[in-house]
């Protein structure tokens, strides 16, 4: 801080004497209150900014395309008297995106952090941000979209925002986009999306005009075949020309933007997988049998080596420094990308889109095969802060679910080892009423609770996570453990803090599609997730219940909890006051809503909090609930006989029941300590039971003249 003077020389090389010298001024630094660049945690596995651990949970906001002119052209894009392809003396790529667009790119981003947001990613785009495509080293007539980026900064440093910023987006190295981003693939290959038809650029062709990728020295295509006579996208990433072009507009992004601290990573390339994709072969970079695997591969490595290296060696990049990896769960960590081992990359991201409910504890897993994979020699690998840059529900279900699981993927992924998480719907007008539970759950992971439990013992956190089944019965069929309910959570280093979340995996992409006739969502090959159906934390069996493992022995623990899937800030819901039997507790959660159509009321994820020790008040409320436990203890030591002759379903049930008996009968529903509540007169065979009314809860269902006890819960 203080007083600082200047003075500006300009001296033409070789020279020692200046030939111009500028006035000497003044300007005086202030202490600015930025805990200045964000920087991996001592621990390896997270983030911090200054000394505090954040975790990034934020949004995709790839780049100015509101008005969709990337997507093959739509008169109502705001720069469309810029550019006029029937003119090829204005195809003014390098001024796609005008003022304008960028104006309404910024105002989206500004509402989003207005609501509070407080991280974002954003991707350099060839037809609105990426300061090169034309011309190799030709930056000129692209400096515009250099100075909307230097505003988009200032925004940043306005409400005090951090964005991942991606350097390359996949298109430029695609022979074929796959999204019909058809002018800007290698080789400016175009689909007609209203007839469906390829057209090959023949001379004379308007789209022959519009320039391919600078790149692209030999662009095959223009010969009018599919046949790749000419360079393929790879080269362009061992080629050492190439790589000196890459090198020096790399340099410029560091040399323009190096100083904001608000840019929190540099993320080299977007989906490098996609390099010389064509719609018309199978993806080289993960399909072994195609001739290009090997060398697309080796490319990719090249240039992330090359590029990391020149980034933190000769840049001394103050940035954190990132790549973008295949997401597959299934592979063994000995078969994921090379660049993930890496020395001089900070971040390892990956894009996780999924259709399996299974997909959070999958992701875990995943996080460890990236550790292994960077060091097999250790039992567990080497640490790395794990970044989801992008994902959710699979982009093919999303819509077939109505974006409903978006509330359950940023409250339950960012508690799956990972650094952070940027949601990837929600960068369109379409869909910012989803922008809510994104900044709910970025508030939740960034609050005293959950950064104090990791920050514990300098950031020695544990983590583990846990699923129960329930048994239970549907549309008649026998009695089935169906793995519903699922756990994560951290603990803190002294053990007297830990963090989480509890969630009913029967709310999903299936149990939540209100019109499969336009979706394929009804294909969907998971028996056990398709019945919707609430739970309660007492359902599965005793010994094999939802709980947290690692306490401090015979040590109470007051519980807070919080309804997840809701977008208002304040979504507590109650507490309770828990004993650790040996060094476990099981978790008492609140019923976990999942209605048959989506509900105001579903509340499909609970978050915890929890702290050793407990108030008095707090330890009542506890006693009154352990006699309610015994109780309910009682009645879930009944074994349901099925077996003899007797069903009832859907058991949980909401006002309807079946029971199929073997003989007439009376059924009596009892309360748990016998009490008569109603009765039905049954005959054989199925009968419908209409307008049931008992309260949400247990009872019990008594055959009278077959003596047997079913249990039985009502929603």
């Amino acid at each position: 801080n203080g007083e600082w003077s200047v003075k500006i020389s300009l001296r033409i090389k070789n020279e020692t004497i200046p030939s111009e010298t500028a006035d000497d001024f003044w300007f005086t630094t202030v202490e600015s209150g930025d805990p200045g660049y964000v920087k991996v945690h001592e621990n390896q596995v997270n983030l911090k900014q200054g000394d505090r651990i954040i975790i990034p949970v934020g949004q995709n906001f790839m780049t100015p395309d509101n008005h969709k002119l990337a997507w093959g052209g739509d008169s109502l894009y705001l720069g469309h008297v810029l550019y006029n392809p029937s003119d090829p003396q204005n195809l003014n790529t390098e001024k796609m995106a005008n003022t304008l667009e960028w104006k309404s790119y910024r105002d989206h981003i500004e509402s989003y952090l207005q609501q509070g947001g407080k991280f974002f990613r954003t991707i350099q785009s060839p037809w609105s941000s990426l300061l090169e495509f034309e011309k190799k080293g030709n930056y000129y007539k692209r400096l515009h979209y250099a100075y909307e980026q230097d505003k988009l900064l200032d925004m940043c440093e306005q409400y005090n925002a951090l964005v991942q910023f991606n350097l390359l987006h996949q298109t430029v190295y695609e022979k074929y986009d796959p999204y019909f981003y058809w002018m800007w693939d290698w080789d400016n290959f175009m689909i007609d999306t209203i007839y469906q038809q390829d057209h090959l650029h023949v001379q004379g062709s308007w789209q022959y005009n519009v320039p391919v990728y600078c790149y692209n020295d030999d662009p095959s295509y223009r010969v009018g075949t599919t046949t790749h006579f000419g360079k393929k996208p790879y080269e362009m990433f061992t080629d050492i020309s190439d790589l000196a072009y890459h090198k020096q507009r790399t340099r410029y992004y560091v040399a323009r933007y190096g100083y904001s601290t608000k840019i929190y990573e540099l993320e080299i390339s977007s989906e490098p997988w996609h390099i010389n994709e064509s719609k018309w072969e199978e993806r080289p970079y993960d399909t072994p049998a195609n001739a290009e695997y090997t060398l697309a591969r080796n490319a990719v490595y090249n240039y992330h080596q090359v590029m990391s290296t020149y980034l933190k060696d000769s840049l001394h990049c103050n940035q954190l420094v990132g790549v973008n990896t295949l997401y597959n769960w299934e592979l063994p960590y000995n078969e994921l990308e090379d660049m993930i081992a890496l020395p001089k990359i900070d971040v390892v991201g990956t894009n996780v889109y999924y259709t399996n409910p299974e997909a959070q504890f999958r992701m875990q897993d995943n996080v460890m095969k990236i550790w292994k994979k960077r060091n097999p020699g250790m039992q567990y690998g080497s640490p790395i802060p794990v970044m989801l840059s992008e994902g959710g529900t699979d982009g093919d279900y999303i819509e077939c679910s109505n974006h409903n699981i978006h509330k359950i993927d940023v409250s339950t992924l960012p508690m799956s080892m990972v650094c952070g998480f940027n949601a990837w719907y929600g960068d369109t007008n379409a869909y910012n009423k989803y922008w809510p539970y994104t900044i709910r759950a970025q508030q939740h992971y960034n609050a005293n609770d959950v950064i104090g439990t990791l920050s514990n013992g300098g950031g020695a956190w544990t983590h583990r996570r846990d699923s129960a089944f329930v048994k239970m019965s549907f549309n008649g069929g026998v009695f089935k453990e169906y793995y519903f309910l699922e756990a994560q959570y951290y603990i803190s280093n002294d053990k007297k803090q830990f963090v989480g979340y509890v969630r009913n995996r029967s709310y999903n992409i299936e149990t939540r599609s209100s019109d499969c006739s336009t979706c394929i969502c009804h294909s969907l090959p998971f028996v056990d997730y398709q019945y919707p159906v609430s739970l309660d934390w007492i359902l599965p069996e005793k010994k094999k219940r939802i709980n947290v493992k690692g306490l401090n022995a015979d040590k109470k623990y007051s519980i807070d909890w919080y309804v997840a899937s809701n977008s208002q800030t304040n979504s507590y819901y109650n507490s309770n006051c828990l004993k650790a039997k040996n060094d476990s507790i099981d978790l008492h959660f609140p019923t976990l809503f999942v209605l048959p159509q989506e509900s105001p009321i579903d509340r499909p994820v609970m978050w915890f909090v929890g702290h050793q020790g407990c108030s008095n008040n707090l330890e009542q409320n506890n006693e009154r609930e352990f006699e309610e436990e015994l109780e309910t203890e009682n009645f879930l030591q009944i074994e349901s006989q099925e077996d003899k002759g007797v069903k009832i379903y859907p058991n949980p049930f909401d006002d309807r029941i079946f029971v199929e008996s073997a003989q007439d009968d009376e059924l009596l529903i009892q309360s748990l300590n016998g009490a008569l509540i109603c009765s039905f007169k049954l005959n054989a065979g199925i009968n419908e039971l209409s307008n049931i009314q008992l309260k949400t809860g247990m009872y019990l269902a008594v055959f009278k003249k077959q003596n047997v006890t079913q249990k039985l819960l009502k929603r």
